[in-house]
């Protein structure tokens, strides 16, 4: 085999494969099989080559330079105080380890008898067998050889390198650095050897490999648990027989030697047994024999090694050797190998307690020698005291085999003539543990002579002999002051712990023994009573009592428990039946008898075993529930004692040795914390009196007053708590589990505290609640958290272990932080003198200055970074999503651990390592910018994934860390393009609902994240490149090693998500329920959603069935509405869930389109956009609930909207007319489609109107008058005009009703689309064939209705038209916008049928023309005071003026009908016509010009010509005055604009002509330059072109828009300047013949001869002077209108024909003239 390079070496390579290796056992796939073998073949070499590396050479030595700078940078934040090299001693240990990590597991699942089987594991093994048989290098000059050889050789190795290590000690260097070193090498041996017991329990050790094993062995010097292997697979023929027999001899370590003898014998004979040919080795059955009785001294010797594994593993007493603590890492053994050793001795004893006459021969002898009282070694009580103490180290039950076998019993049973030795009774009780052999030492004993009957007589014996402590009855016996012999104690005493065992294993035992008479819990109550017994023994018989009175679920433990309580009151108070329910413990009268002796013997002795199994006898009496009512006086007395006798004096005990002092802290910590686990209040409320005095008379209730009241009672605790965790590592398993229920107990307190402060002790206190006796509050009751704020460093310990490696105490730990963190106490603002400048977060000041911030922040991102442990991960997961969340305002404990410098004036993050470096490597390992590369967080870990994409997203989108959270992810990490290049797709979404929920939860956050950092740089961030890629561009993955697939653009496939359904077993049949039918369901139910708290609906389901006395057929009945609505919660989980990710979708979409799709290609965006809108149609042709459906409405409408952005630059050319059709086809369809949300309808008519608009007469135009005064010049394209009126006469009897009723209904959020998309329909409907579109309008009475829904919210509208508004601005815009699209409705109606009266399209429609008009006066009538309001309101804001116009536009199309009377009458039109001059005064001046104006004026003088038509010198009103007195009294109306005002705005507008024209060669010049700057672009958008493409096309089109426009008003104003003139003129000359057209010059002339009888006339003259000069200044005008130099081609696109308008300036020049000579004559 080939020898790796170092060049090849890959930090992360076993890494990857255990992760892998995890995969193929859980979820097995054939791409993950693919990838382990490959990575399985990238490993083979380092695998055969375990821990010995290649030596370098030149290219390697360079290689490791890079490799080492490059480690020691990637994992700074794990070793932030070493040197580069440190760092990279430190990663090669770890990856060997991880290597042997590997292959130990590896062949774990292909090996042993505990392998995985399947196809998958059947090629993993043939590959792990092929690995074990290749031979590679052993190192120089020494040959080849196989795993095993490596391992042996590889074993030396290590070893010398720990004894130099240890010889040379630091030298100079870093004492943590030799250590790890040390640590690291020894746990390789154990590995190895580990590695190495896995082969040989796998029967893959040939005969040399055992031979070399055991030279090895006989070469070895020291006690490894290397010794187990050798007694696991042997060979059997005749050679290696031959060659193991002949390395008997001659070891170097006896100990060793003896015990593979020991094995190899017991081999041997097994062979001989089965096959008489092994005789040829030369050594007979007899000599074996002899040989096994020779290696009985191994038993010690294992004894020994299997004791001191124990006692290194906490399992037993500890012995103070002074021993080098490396010397002490340096021997220590590996956990994980313990099993395999035990069960390789388990084996041995079970060899040989069958072996009918060892075991005999051997008690025999010892026996003999003790009647001789001859020295002889005890090897019968080594083989006993092996058997205990291996089977107390192996799982219960593991001894049943022993109780069967007979020969085993016969001998170990047989106590005739002695006393049996302490050795006897540990291997009894050993092999009693478990139910199967506690029942079968039950049977076997009871018919020995130590039965259980002879040990009650036992007791019976000395209970009558022996004075009592305590006689609540006086006795005339004269008792025996003799002590009970040292023998019959030790008798006692393991006779007694025999039957604790069994009794505590087997309930049929404990039953059975329960029968006998008197109750054996009354006789050890009477032997506990006894004078002059031992303590230990009295401990003893209270382990006893406390099996005795243990919970199993038997009807007679309750019987059991009372008859305890009965017999320990007896003889322990002189008051047993004293009721102390409400009495404080210093009324309580201490105990007495046995407890009270006890309490100074064991002062004494400084042991208290008594104690803790006194206090273990109190705990088992507590209940989990309500404590019955016989032991609360008991109780409550025993609470008491361990509060104020024991806890209290903890800490000032004289203890014999340091682990008495932590048994003793944690039997009272157990009581603790069981009491306060049974205190439970779940039935406590407001009113519930009696329940609240039940409670306070429970154990729980005293503890956790004391606990919160007392300050000392805390203090011992926390003190505990600080002792504990400062112990040296590692840590003893008793302090460990003491450390565990401290942090329990807190936790618990911490829990329940606020419920007992707040609900509980106030029922109390209350008299009329609890008027019996009432409470007392204590005056230092406060919360835990205010006592933790005067033991700070309890704060530190708790947080430091939460990076223990006990994943118990690392969640405890955690869960008490996060409650700290949501603490009132600790959520507050503090001030830490000398750390902070200002105040900060308590809790997170508290751990960030402490001296451990370090320590803690790495033990959290350690925790985090290990989702093995997911338990723990998450809930670090949660306390960083909640101290996150959007409602925080200031730093806190959250952002410590992610890293941010919350010192600085600005959030920013830290340079080393934090919990957000780890959550953003976690979620972008396996991700890159084109896709996945491996198994991504999500595949893994669902839940785990969505909760760290949540925190990333709150990071990103919270104002204290947003900016620089954003920014590094961005440009460190690619965050957001790699997480969307890697989203999983089509079958990789899970279907189970947890993960199901989760996956649409990561998606959600992912993308949001995305649309985020999109919006937050505007399209323009670093990754906004590879972001556009992904979302709008196919990927295309390869399916297999042939096929490639083009996937759909991301933007497109994330809508699978929302399509994928859950899949759960079938359901239940649905039936009636029958003794649940009045059950309320509704209040277990959500507001907002249709789910269920199930815990609240199983305890009212359960205390219903309590009510109706049902529980057989109820019961079922119960667990099948359970089974219902635990589906339907998962379902509306799973509806909320896609809910929220197609939210996020929504938003991503919104500023992908605005900002990223430019980047798209332009031959690319069409079809894009199309398959986006085929995507999101087709999920409406079915039933989606009413929330998805309206946000997918939404993306339709933007997406509608960007393509008709783009299609509009094509101008009507090449437009998909079919797809556009049939897309517009299917938007009806969804519109009318039934079920359907007003959202929803809204959002498509929006959409409707966005795709008119491609059309040319957009549905939201507001110039809806212009073809009333001139032909549009931008025509539709008529294909597609043509198509979507032939989509919309196919849809009009199911769009048009429906639109009309959205339109009229109440809900107004959208009326402002509908009467915009019904105007626009009707603008496309401007032929006749057409019209029929418009039919349903007409014919169904829709157009009535609009103006009577109109005048029932007349009220509405004149508050939303007055000044100052009621309501608040959002109101006021929307009633306006209502307004707006009402009447531009009605104005395009009118304009439509205008027309087509006036083009003779029939009678028919002159006479439905004529009755609409009259409705429209009727409508104008009707409201006269909102449009007067309308009308005097324009100008003051933009919408006004739109409003003004539509109004006008109406009175323009109307006032022809109006006879010319009522134009004077002020209650009749005459006021709309007042109103309207007003607005052309007004309007007129160009000084109060603002934007919009110029439509406005537009309509306004089309108005004034059409009301002028008529306009006669008798006859007529003008609409322009002169000032001066009319001829017979005729009044003007005061508000009318002068003639002046008029001949001033035509100036006006010819020079606004000239400007135009001048600008617009300005700007073709410049553009054809590329000469135009950003802000002109801009200024021309704003102003005329906007949105569209900056080309000549478009500004042309644009400007002759524009200049038509002005044209059109300089053509009204003439007409009407024209008529004012002649009707003033006219009526200056009465009596004369009037001024017509035809002879105006011969009138003029004949006027000026006639002057003279107008001087008697005042008002004649007056107003001819006025006329003068308003000829003179009009004259001026019509020069520059003939001297005007507008651009040829745009006056002639903007005029067309200018017949009209050149007749009106010849005559109006032939006036002007006559006039001045007129009065040139005169003068």
């Amino acid at each position: 085999m080939s020898v790796p390079h170092l060049v090849d070496w890959d930090a992360s390579l076993f890494n990857d494969l255990q992760h892998l290796l995890g995969r193929i056992v859980t979820q097995p796939t054939t791409s993950t099989l693919r990838k382990l073998f490959a990575k399985l073949d990238e490993a083979r070499p380092w695998l055969l080559n375990l821990a010995q590396l290649p030596q370098p050479n030149d290219v390697d030595k360079r290689y490791i330079e890079k490799m080492v700078a490059l480690q020691a940078e990637e994992q700074r934040f794990q070793y932030p105080a070493q040197s580069p090299l440190e760092i990279a001693v430190y990663v090669l240990y770890k990856w060997t380890n991880d290597l042997l990590d590997f292959l130990r597991e590896l062949l774990r699942i292909t090996l042993t008898a505990d392998a995985e089987v399947g196809g998958p594991f059947e090629s993993l093994k043939d590959w792990v067998e092929e690995l074990l048989s290749t031979r590679s290098s052993l190192g120089e000059e020494k040959g080849e050889g196989s795993m095993v050889d490596q391992i042996i050789v590889q074993l030396d190795t290590i070893q010398g390198k720990v004894d130099e290590l240890l010889r040379s000690g630091p030298a100079g260097g870093s004492y943590d650095l030799l250590r790890f070193r040390v640590e690291a090498l020894r746990a390789e041996q154990n590995k190895m050897t580990s590695v190495l017991a896995l082969i040989a329990e796998g029967g893959h050790l040939g005969r040399g490999q055992v031979i070399r094993i055991i030279k090895w062995l006989r070469k070895c010097d020291r006690t490894d648990g290397l010794v187990a292997v050798v007694a696991e697979d042997w060979c059997h023929d005749i050679k290696f027989l031959k060659i193991a027999s002949s390395l008997i001899e001659q070891w170097m370590d006896p100990r060793l030697r003896e015990t593979v003898k020991l094995a190899w014998c017991l081999f041997y004979l097994s062979c001989f047994r089965h096959d008489s040919s092994v005789v040829q080795s030369g050594i007979d059955a007899h000599q074996m024999e002899h040989f096994i009785f020779e290696a009985v001294e191994s038993f010690q010797f294992l004894h020994s090694l299997v004791f001191d594994i124990r006692r290194e593993r906490g399992l037993e007493e500890q012995v103070d050797v002074n021993l080098d603590a490396l010397v002490k890492i340096a021997v220590g053994s590996d956990a994980s190998n313990d099993g395999f050793l035990f069960r390789q001795i388990q084996d041995l004893i079970d060899l040989l307690a069958g072996r009918k006459q060892f075991l005999r021969n051997l008690k025999n002898r010892e026996e003999d020698a003790a009647s001789r009282r001859s020295q002889t070694t005890a090897n019968y009580q080594a083989f006993v005291a092996l058997v205990a103490v291996v089977y107390k180290s192996l799982p219960a039950d593991s001894a049943g085999q022993l109780w069967d076998n007979t020969t085993f019993l016969g001998t170990v049973l047989d106590t005739r003539g002695v006393f049996p030795a302490p050795a006897f009774w540990d291997m009894l009780t050993a092999i009693s543990a478990g139910p199967v052999c506690a029942a079968k030492s039950y049977e076997k004993m009871k018919d020995t002579r130590l039965s259980w009957n002879a040990l009650f007589k036992f007791y019976q014996h000395y209970i009558d002999i022996m004075p009592h402590i305590y006689e609540p009855i006086k006795t005339s016996r004269s008792p025996s002051l003799d002590p009970m012999p040292h023998e019959e104690v030790t008798l006692c005493k393991g006779w007694t712990s025999l039957l604790t065992t069994v009794v505590r294993w087997s309930p049929a035992a404990r039953g059975a023994l329960l029968q006998a008479k008197p109750h054996p819990v009354q006789i050890l109550f009477e032997f506990l009573n006894c004078e002059n017994l031992p303590l230990d023994l009295k401990a003893t018989i209270l382990n006893a009592i406390t099996a005795f009175c243990q919970r199993t679920g038997d009807p007679i433990d309750d019987d059991v428990v009372s008859r305890a309580v009965d017999y320990y009151e007896r003889i322990t108070f002189r008051d047993p039946a004293l009721d102390t329910r409400h009495l404080d413990s210093s009324r309580i009268p201490p105990p007495v008898g046995w407890l009270a002796k006890m309490e100074y013997l064991e002062q004494d002795t400084s042991s208290y075993s008594s104690s803790r199994a006194y206090v273990a006898f109190l705990t088992s009496l507590l209940s989990m529930s309500r404590t019955p009512p016989r032991l609360i006086n008991a109780l409550r007395r025993g609470t008491y004692y361990i509060l104020d006798s024991l806890l209290m004096s903890l800490m000032v005990r004289r203890y014999a040795r340091d682990s008495e002092r932590w048994e003793l802290i944690d039997t009272v910590t157990a009581f603790l914390e069981k009491a306060l686990l049974g205190f439970s209040m779940d039935g406590l409320e407001a009113n519930s009196g009696h329940v609240a005095s039940e409670l306070a008379e429970e154990p729980g209730f005293i503890v956790l007053l004391r606990i919160l009241s007392d300050s000392n009672v805390f203090a011992v605790l926390a003190s505990v708590l600080d002792n504990a965790a400062s112990t040296s590592s590692p840590r003893p398993a008793i302090v460990t589990t003491v450390l565990l229920r401290i942090l329990r107990i807190y936790h618990r307190v911490l829990d329940i505290q606020l419920v007992f402060a707040e609900v509980l002790l106030l029922i109390l206190e209350d008299p009329t609640r609890n008027p019996n006796h009432p409470f007392k509050r204590p005056y230092g009751l406060q919360s835990i958290d205010n006592h933790l704020l005067a033991h700070l460093s309890n704060i530190n310990v708790i947080a430091l272990l939460v990076g223990e490696d006990n994943p118990a105490m690392a969640f405890v730990s955690l869960k008490i932080i996060s409650a700290l963190a949501r603490s009132q106490v600790f959520s507050r603002s503090d001030v830490f003198r000398g750390e902070y400048t200002s105040s900060v977060n308590r809790l997170a000041g508290i751990i960030d200055a402490s001296d451990d911030s370090i320590r803690i922040a790495q033990g959290f991102c350690r925790r985090l970074g290990d989702t093995a442990e997911e338990d723990i991960s998450s809930l670090i997961l949660d306390l960083l999503v909640e101290g996150t969340s959007a409602d925080v305002t200031s730093p806190n404990l959250a952002h410590v651990l992610l890293g941010y410098d919350f010192q600085h004036r600005d959030v920013v993050l830290h340079e080393g390592e934090s919990c957000f470096h780890v959550v953003l490597r976690q979620l972008c390992e396996g991700t890159e910018l084109n896709g996945a590369s491996g198994d991504t967080l999500v595949s893994i870990h669902p839940t785990y994934a969505a909760k760290s994409a949540q925190l990333v997203y709150q990071l990103f989108s919270h104002p204290l860390t947003g900016r620089s959270t954003l920014s590094y992810a961005m440009s460190v990490y690619g965050y957001s393009a790699r997480q969307l290049a890697s989203l999983p797709r089509d079958s990789e979404i899970p279907t189970i609902p947890e993960d199901l929920v989760a996956f649409l939860d990561f998606q959600r956050w992912i993308v949001s994240s995305a649309a985020l950092e999109i919006f937050t740089y505007e399209g323009h961030g670093a990754s906004a490149d590879h972001v556009t890629s992904t979302l709008f561009r196919g990927l295309a993955e390869a399916e297999d090693e042939l096929e490639h697939d083009e996937r759909p653009p991301l933007i497109i496939d994330l809508l699978s998500s929302v399509d994928v359904q859950l899949i759960e077993s079938p359901p239940s049949e649905t039936r009636s329920l029958e003794f649940h039918n009045g059950f309320d369901f509704d209040q277990y139910k959500r507001l907002d959603a249709n789910w269920f708290d199930l815990d609240a609906v199983a305890a009212g389901l359960k205390a219903w069935r309590r009510g109706d006395g049902q529980q057989g057929g109820s019961a079922a009945e119960a667990e099948y509405i359970m089974e219902r609505l635990a589906s339907t919660n998962r379902e509306t989980d799973i509806s909320i869930a896609k809910g929220n990710f197609l939210t996020s979708w929504n938003a991503l979409l919104k500023v992908a389109l605005v900002m990223l799709f430019r980047n798209v290609a332009e031959e690319q965006q069409e079809v894009l956009l199309f398959d986006l809108l085929e995507a999101l149609l087709t999920r409406l042709e079915v039933d989606v609930p009413p929330g998805i459906l309206d946000l997918i409405c939404d993306s339709i409408l933007v997406t509608i909207t960007t393509l008709v952005n783009a299609l509009a630059e094509l101008e009507g050319v090449n437009l998909p007319i079919d797809r556009l059709a049939l897309t517009l086809a299917k938007i009806i369809d969804a519109t009318v489609r039934p079920g359907s949300t007003e959202t929803a309808r809204g959002n498509l008519y929006a959409s409707i109107g966005q795709y008119n608009q491609l059309i040319g007469a957009s549905a939201n135009a507001i110039s809806d008058d212009r073809s009333v005064m001139s032909n549009d010049p931008a025509a539709p394209t008529a294909s597609l005009l043509r198509s979507t009126l032939n989509v919309l006469a196919a849809k009009k009897e199911r769009l048009m009703p429906i639109l009309c009723r959205d339109a009229m209904d109440d809900r107004e959020v959208w009326k402002t689309q509908c009467f915009a998309l019904l105007a626009g329909i009707v603008s496309l409907c401007h032929q006749d064939r057409d019209r029929h579109i418009l039919s349903p309008l007409t014919a169904n009475g829709y157009l009535p209705l609009f103006v009577r829904s109109i005048k029932e919210r007349e009220l509405a509208m004149q508050e939303c038209l007055s000044p100052e508004p009621d309501e608040g601005a959002a109101i006021s815009t929307r009633q306006h916008r209502i307004l707006v699209c009402s009447l531009q409705l009605l104005t395009r109606t009118l304009s439509s049928l205008h027309k087509s009266s006036r083009s003779g399209a029939g009678h028919v429609r002159g006479l439905r023309w004529v009755g609409l008009t009259m409705q429209a006066l009727s409508f104008l009538n009707a409201h006269r005071d909102a449009i007067m309001g309308v009308l005097g309101d324009s100008g003051v804001t933009n919408i006004g003026v739109e409003e003004c116009r539509l109004v006008v536009s109406i009175l323009c199309m109307v006032v022809h009908k109006v006879p010319a009377s009522d134009l004077h009458s002020p209650s009749g039109f005459g006021a709309f016509h007042s109103a309207i001059l007003s607005l052309a005064a007004r309007f007129f001046d160009r000084d109060s010009w603002i934007e919009g104006v110029e439509d406005v004026s537009k309509v306004i003088l089309a108005y004034l010509c059409a009301s002028t038509a008529g306009l006669k010198a008798d006859s007529g009103i003008p609409v322009f005055v002169t000032g001066a007195q009319r001829h017979g009294g005729l009044a003007y109306i005061a508000s009318a604009p002068s003639m002046q005002t008029a001949v001033n705005l035509l100036s006006d507008l010819v020079e606004t002509v000239q400007d135009v024209s001048d600008n617009y060669d300005v700007i073709l010049d410049r553009i054809q330059d590329d000469d135009l700057e950003a802000e002109e672009i801009q200024k021309l958008r704003d102003s005329l072109i906007g949105d569209e493409s900056l080309s000549e096309d478009a500004i042309k089109s644009a400007f002759v828009i524009r200049t038509q426009v002005l044209f059109n008003m300089i053509e009204s104003l003439l007409l009407l300047v024209w008529r004012h003139l002649l009707f003033y003129h006219n009526e200056s000359r009465r009596g004369l013949e009037p001024i017509r057209p035809t002879n105006l010059s011969l009138s003029l002339n004949s006027f000026s001869s006639s002057q003279a009888q107008l001087v008697a006339s005042r008002s004649g003259a007056g107003t001819l002077k006025i006329l003068e000069k308003v000829s003179a200044a009009l004259k001026g005008t019509l020069v520059r209108l003939d001297d005007m130099e507008v651009n040829l081609e745009l006056r002639r696109l903007a005029t067309k024909s200018d017949a009209y308008y050149s007749m009106l300036v010849r005559r109006l020049k032939e006036f002007t003239s006559g006039v001045s000579e007129s009065s040139m004559e005169e003068d």
